[in-house]
């Protein structure tokens, strides 16, 4: 030890300490202590002064206790120094500060974490001398923060505090909500006139197509050359159209007016006649009642079958036109078409015989039939010739009568006959009026039986509307029948006018395969007619050199002419020249068979394309030569 230095007192509880500390390395670390080396031979040379002791304000965080030995100190001290390299620091001067030693277990004590609010385990605790913090008696936060609840104790503070943020957030949400729904409010009604200004713009659209319209129309009038007068008189005729079909829609539409009337007057008298029938049903007696229910149940199921079979008819006619047309558009099966429906007369007419010869039976049978049909016949004969007997005598003994009448009438007086005739009148009113008065007397019905009659009457007018629908839909679907079968006769002459050009044209195709077979002759015929058009070729070139020679010798003159400002008379006398008229019409033939030779070389070119055997004849002889070589090989091979 360095003999500049003091020693320093040693106190029992640190040496006990560090006695200790030399048995347990967990609490104090090698460099803190040495078992070769004193404790004094580790301290620096020159130490600094510690620090004076601080006073501490009561708001003024404690320090730490941790290793006192005092167990009645109530001072304050400062708080521990930052280097931790140092074991012992000089006695202090001011009351209550630990020495040395007991500083040696708190710098031993560094391997856990400080929270440097520790005190001493003989230290009393001074309730009133613990500040209160904001989370009430939880004590004093430690330096690691985010480590557990930072609150321990849920008071009443604690509440109000929560509930005061999620009111908040709820007045947050709710303003949030209600600018969206001003903001989808100015939407909505921007939105209206949106579609205000759209439809607005919809219909400027469509005035803007139609004037466009009539521009492209103008336009297109204008290119054509077309005259003002024949304008302005297509547009007289449109307008006098426009003008029957503005009449026609008028008219259409005063009709459907008075069609909703009529329609309205009968949906109301049915509705009324509907009453009345409901009425008159209720004061039916019960037998009466269930009948009539019956029948009307009856009655419903009748009007529904029908219009189950309407709509088979209409699905069979859809069918049929579908299998018509399919059946015009195939020829295939225009012919399977018609020979089902000759197959189907057949069978009708074997059907027809089979039964006849069903009835027929035995010979035996047959004339013991005939026999009894004359028998038949004969009786039938003689009572028809008695009625004719009886007849005849009524007839005459009724023309008796007349001329006894006639003679009697001849004899009487006009007296009498008019007396007779006003006796006669007088009794026939009196018996009019006795019938008119006892049929109103004895003959009216009751209530009931009125109520019962105009149902009656009511029913029988449905019905006989019913009748008149159904008429007018069989009339109708007569004349839709009546049309198809017109269409099915027009096509049956299209189809007869189609075979007739189909077997015209077969025919002209075998005689045309007749021609074609005979190929040695189509050769012989098609060098003839080469030769004779290669000829013609070359007499059509020389003299279209000769001509081109004279049209450049004229050509010069004319331009020599031209030059020396005769051109107009010349012209003139060109024109009645015989020579350039020949010469005008011969070049006019010159193109003209130029392009026919154009038209002869390039069907020359195809017919020999056609029948070019060439390559034919070249593939053959290589396969017959291949041929030949394989079956050399295969007779080598065999012994």
């Amino acid at each position: 030890m360095d003999g500049n230095l003091p020693s320093r007192p040693v106190t029992s509880l640190a040496a006990d300490r560090l006695s200790s500390n030399r048995t347990n390395n967990n609490h104090v670390t090698e460099w803190m202590f040495d078992g070769n080396k004193d404790v004094s031979d580790s301290l620096p040379i020159n130490r600094p002064k510690t620090g004076s002791a601080k006073t501490y304000n009561a708001d003024s965080r404690l320090p730490s206790r941790h290793g006192s030995a005092a167990g009645d100190y109530s001072g304050t001290s400062r708080p521990m120094t930052a280097s931790s390299g140092r074991i012992g620091t000089a006695i202090g001067s001011h009351r209550g500060i630990p020495g040395t030693a007991s500083r040696l277990l708190a710098s031993a004590a560094q391997n856990r974490q400080m929270t440097r609010s520790g005190i001493g385990l003989q230290t009393p605790v001074n309730v009133h001398e613990r500040p209160v913090t904001q989370q009430g008696l939880s004590g004093f936060r430690t330096t690691t923060t985010g480590r557990g609840p930072v609150r321990q104790y849920q008071d009443k503070s604690y509440f109000l505090g929560l509930l005061r943020a999620k009111m908040t957030e709820i007045q947050t949400e709710t303003s949030k909500l209600a600018k969206e729904i001003d903001e989808a409010n100015e939407e909505q009604s921007t939105y209206l006139e949106y579609d205000k200004r759209v439809k607005e713009l919809a219909s400027e659209l469509t005035e803007s197509q139609g004037i466009l319209a009539d521009y492209n129309l103008l336009v297109d009038k204008i290119n054509t050359d077309t005259n003002r007068a024949e304008v302005e008189a297509e547009a007289i005729k449109l307008k006098a159209q426009n003008d029957m079909e503005w009449k026609e829609v008028e008219t259409l539409f005063e009709e459907k007016q008075d069609k909703e009337k009529k329609i309205k007057g009968l949906e109301t008298d049915i509705n009324q006649e509907r009453y009345l029938a409901d009425n008159v049903i209720s004061a039916m007696q019960p037998s009466l009642r269930e009948k009539y229910l019956e029948l009307k149940n009856q009655n419903l199921s009748y009007q529904d079958e029908l219009e189950r079979m309407n709509q088979d008819l209409d699905r069979l006619n859809d069918q049929k036109t579908r299998m018509e047309e399919e059946i015009s558009n195939s020829s295939l099966k225009r012919d399977a078409f018609a020979l089902f429906e000759q197959l189907r007369s057949l069978e009708e007419k074997r059907n027809n015989l089979i039964r006849e010869e069903k009835l027929r039976g035995t010979p035996a049978e047959e004339r013991e039939r005939l026999l009894q049909q004359v028998k038949d016949d004969n009786a039938e004969i003689s009572l028809m010739d008695r009625q004719i007997l009886e007849i005849q005598e009524n007839i005459q003994r009724q023309n008796d009568e007349m001329n006894q009448i006639d003679q009697d009438f001849g004899r009487e007086s006009d007296a009498e006959i008019g007396r007779l005739s006003e006796l006669e009148n007088k009794i026939q009113e009196i018996t009019e009026n006795m019938s008119r008065n006892i049929s109103h007397g004895h003959q009216l019905p009751t209530e009931s039986g009125f109520a019962i009659m105009k149902d009656d009457l009511a029913f029988k007018q449905d019905e006989m509307e019913k009748s008149k629908y159904t008429l007018d839909g069989l009339n109708k679907e007569h004349r839709q029948l009546q049309g198809n079968l017109e269409k099915m006769g027009a096509l049956e002459d299209k189809i007869k006018s189609e075979m007739i050009s189909l077997k015209d044209k077969m025919k002209q195709m075998e005689d045309e395969m007749i021609v074609f077979r005979d190929l040695d002759r189509l050769k012989v015929d098609a060098e003839e007619k080469r030769d004779f058009l290669d000829k013609q070729s070359t007499e059509l070139s020389q003299r279209r050199i000769v001509v081109a020679q004279n049209l450049a010798d004229m050509k010069t003159k004319y331009d020599e002419i031209k030059v020396s400002r005769l051109f107009v008379p010349l012209e003139k006398q060109l024109g009645e020249n015989e020579t350039h008229t020949q010469l005008t019409n011969l070049e006019r033939k010159l193109s003209h068979l130029e392009q026919n030779n154009f038209t002869v070389k390039e069907f020359i070119c195809n017919k020999k394309a056609e029948l070019d055997i060439g390559p034919i004849k070249s593939s053959v002889m290589k396969l017959q030569r291949e041929y030949n070589k394989k079956l050399i090989l295969s007779m080598k091979k065999t012994p």
